[in-house]
């Protein structure tokens, strides 16, 4: 769904993006990829948790994106689509055995990671109506993450990934 609202955009907007952006926005995105269950959902977490720090200053009432009552409309359901995938997700990555201090770290390494490839747009988020060094900061603090929640049972994660109970309940 959040596809297909942001290509409906973009194809109304002009492509202003440098190659050289590109490439490591496809880099980043690429380097995400990985083998292990908990690990991807750690990543899935962390950065939808950075999707959230970037669009609620965007969303905020003086930006001028919140003018544009489709675009704010769209956002801010985007924004509470990412808070609940960040809760789903952190809980699935306990469910297949990351541990709080794994969550932490790979939410900083993530984080870190996209603030560096945001730096190279930072003028354009400030025209949308974000301070990109606060957003920046932001990013790169050391993640505060909430009381982790209780992995889900087994049987949950099983219907959610869609695998054999034994198999989930093998990966608490």
């Amino acid at each position: 769904r959040h596809e297909a609202w942001l290509t409906a955009w973009r194809t109304r907007l002009p492509d202003c993006l440098e190659s050289a952006t590109r490439r490591q926005a496809r880099k980043f995105f690429v380097g995400l990829d990985c083998e292990d269950t908990a690990l991807h959902f750690i990543r899935i977490a962390a950065l939808d948790s950075a999707v959230c720090q970037i669009l609620a200053p965007l969303l905020a009432h003086e930006a001028p994106l919140s003018a544009v009552s489709e675009i704010k409309t769209t956002l801010s359901h985007i924004l509470v689509d990412e808070a609940r995938h960040v809760r789903i997700s952190r809980a699935y990555a306990m469910a297949w055995g990351a541990s709080p201090e794994q969550i932490r770290a790979e939410w900083q390494d993530i984080r870190v990671r996209l603030a560096t490839l945001l730096e190279s747009v930072g003028s354009d988020l400030a025209t949308l109506g974000a301070n990109p060094d606060k957003l920046f900061a932001r990013l790169r603090q050391q993640p505060q993450l909430p009381q982790l929640p209780q992995p889900p049972h087994p049987r949950l994660a099983s219907q959610f990934l869609h695998l054999p109970e034994s198999t989930a309940a093998g990966c608490r």
